[in-house]
């Protein structure tokens, strides 16, 4: 059935292309649900066409807790072939899952450097999962995306993170593989947001301005932060039930900044956990596969 009424950000645009037709939620249906009793994660996985990773993503996914996971797969690959393959791992893998195809056109940073674009993208696809596809009575939310690489002990150290229970989320160290892409630096996705508000009569009324502090790179220690990515993110589904997703704070970019900043505003810790080191996988320009 085709899903309608979830979230689908804010405009504007960047970069090359200069405009990229809405999301069209009509387009997103569930093509196939299988379910299974005793399952308390809701597992997701959103696909966008990157072909070059995916023994990497399945490796990656056989360390998660399949058998307790209710696992939503999203297809947005518009790729006949790759749909084919996640429809039979679904079926021969998964004792429980929702597979979700979406046949919208496809936008990354494979496609695209149009970041406002994409962000809009990424913020209408996960409102769509988060709002509509999940099983909002699981206790957790699980998400792992496309093209990282993480430890065999991940979900077991993102776990023991969550035992306090004032942390809402929780996430390991992933390299922004833009920045080692294009400048040849490592930046990991974790930052702190500062909010200044303008004073005096022309600034009653204006918005208050939030800015990024990125974190410089550690090997170890948990730390609260302000937010981070959602390559490999651990989430309380109370919070997102109390929170919805999707949101968009002023001029901040990102579905998962945007996350970061509601969950802390609403008395959530954000945790990171920077012995957890995942890969990050793109392509270079001559299309070789490379991670970071």
């Amino acid at each position: 059935m085709p899903y309608g009424g979830g979230q689908s950000g804010m405009g504007g645009t960047s970069g090359m292309i200069m405009s990229l037709p809405e999301h069209n939620e009509e387009l997103v249906t569930v093509v196939r649900e299988k379910k299974a009793r005793r399952r308390d994660i809701n597992i997701v996985s959103p696909f966008a066409g990157k072909t070059f990773c995916f023994s990497e993503w399945k490796k990656s996914f056989g360390r998660l807790p399949v058998d307790r996971g209710h696992v939503v797969i999203y297809d947005n690959s518009n790729d006949k072939t790759f749909g084919r393959k996640l429809e039979d791992f679904c079926t021969r893998e998964l004792p429980s899952y929702k597979l979700v195809r979406d046949t919208n056109p496809h936008l990354t940073m494979e496609f695209s450097n149009n970041w406002t674009a994409i962000g809009k993208r990424c913020r209408a696809v996960y409102g769509i999962i988060y709002n509509e596809l999940i099983d909002h009575r699981k206790p957790w939310s699980l998400n792992l995306e496309d093209d990282v690489g993480i430890p065999e002990d991940s979900w077991e150290k993102l776990s023991f993170i969550m035992k306090d229970e004032s942390v809402g989320t929780a996430i390991g160290k992933c390299i922004d593989r833009r920045g080692l892409k294009d400048r040849g630096i490592r930046v990991p996705i974790a930052v702190n947001f500062t909010r200044t508000q303008t004073i005096g009569p022309t600034g009653v009324n204006a918005e208050p301005k939030i800015e990024l502090e990125h974190i410089p790179e550690k090997d170890f220690g948990v730390e609260a932060i302000g937010g981070g990515h959602m390559g490999l993110w651990l989430t309380r589904t109370e919070a997102i039930n109390r929170l919805g997703m999707g949101h968009q704070f002023g001029d901040l970019c990102g579905n998962d900044m945007n996350w970061g900043y509601a969950i802390n505003e609403d008395g959530w810790k954000f945790a990171h956990d920077w012995s957890i080191h995942m890969k990050h996988f793109y392509k270079s320009d001559k299309g070789k596969k490379l991670s970071c």
